[in-house]
This record gives structure tokens, sequence and C-alpha cells, in this order.
């Protein structure tokens, strides 16, 4: 079940934003929160982790080299354990994937897995052997200003300002 009280402000953010009906802006919320559950894009824990509530998210991007060396070059290999991991990971973030949104903030790691290293060769030497870098974590973006999030859609939009007709029915534009 979706939480009511962010459907609710969602709903009121819809009305005050673009200008709809309460009635339309429940229906809109109502399908955004669903997409949203389904994608669990951001966890509250997440949000109150990071101090702000961004409109979406992806996931960090791993780059970087890591591989097995010997220690020395009279260093012969006796433990695979003992041989020197050359860590070189790294962590970004992708480019904001909507327009008209930008980065935040992020919770990226970068770490080598599967680096185990093998002994070989006469005098047996660290080579060989796997290692790969694995990132976890997720980027975080939001809206620029003057837009916002659109649950439905999954786009920044352009926040609509409402403007009064003058006594004589116009609405000038400067």
């Amino acid at each position: 079940m979706p939480c009511l009280s962010c459907r609710d402000k969602l709903a009121l953010r819809l009305v005050r934003n673009h200008k709809i009906d309460l009635i339309r802006a429940l229906e809109i919320a109502d399908k955004g929160m669903e997409r949203h559950e389904r994608a669990e894009a951001v966890t509250k824990e997440e949000m109150q982790a990071l101090g702000f509530d961004p409109d979406y998210s992806l996931n960090c991007v791993a780059g970087g080299t890591c591989a097995c060396r010997t220690l020395a070059e009279s260093y012969t290999c006796v433990d695979p354990d003992n041989c020197a991991k050359n860590n070189a990971c790294t962590k970004s973030c992708p480019d904001p994937s909507k327009p008209h949104s930008h980065y935040v903030s992020n919770t990226c790691a970068a770490q080598m897995d599967g680096s185990a290293c093998v002994c070989s060769g006469t005098p047996e030497k660290c080579r060989g052997g796997t290692c790969v870098c694995i990132v976890t974590g997720l980027c975080y973006y939001v809206c620029d200003d003057g837009y916002t999030y659109n649950p439905v859609t999954g786009d920044c939009e352009l926040i609509a300002v409402a403007v009064e007709p003058l006594m004589d029915g116009f609405v000038y534009v400067e």
C-alpha cells in the first residue's frame, strides 16, 4: 500500500505547481507512487541519511583497474595472500539522465572483488589471478530551479506560473 501522506504531499505539489484540480492530482499521485514503489528508487532511510529528498537516482559507475603483482623482483611467492593487490578501482556518477536536472550527492563505494592472486612460474611469482572493480550505491539528482519532478512521466517539467488577467481582461507578458 502506498504511503498516503507521501501521496497527499505529492498531490498538493501538483495542485500548487501545475494548477490542476485535487481529484486529478490525487489520481496522478497514486500512479506516481505505484511507479515509484515498483522502481524502489530511494528508501526512506536513504532520504533521512542524505538529509534531502532526491527526485531520481542512477547507479554508480565502476572504473579503474586492479591486478596482482609481486612485492619485489626478488620476492618468491609462497602464499598468494602475501601478493600485493594493486587496487586502482574508481567510482563516479553518470551525467543526469533527465533534461533540466543536476547531480547533488551519492552513496558510491568502490572495492576489489575476486582478487585471488596465484603463484606460478619458476621461480614462483605473483601472477595472474582475477580482479574486478565493483561499485555499489546510488547517485542522486534533483530538478533545476524553475522545474519540478513529475513522477508519472519521470521528467523535470517547467513550473507553470499562474498569471491573473488585468482589469481589461488581457494578460501582458514582459
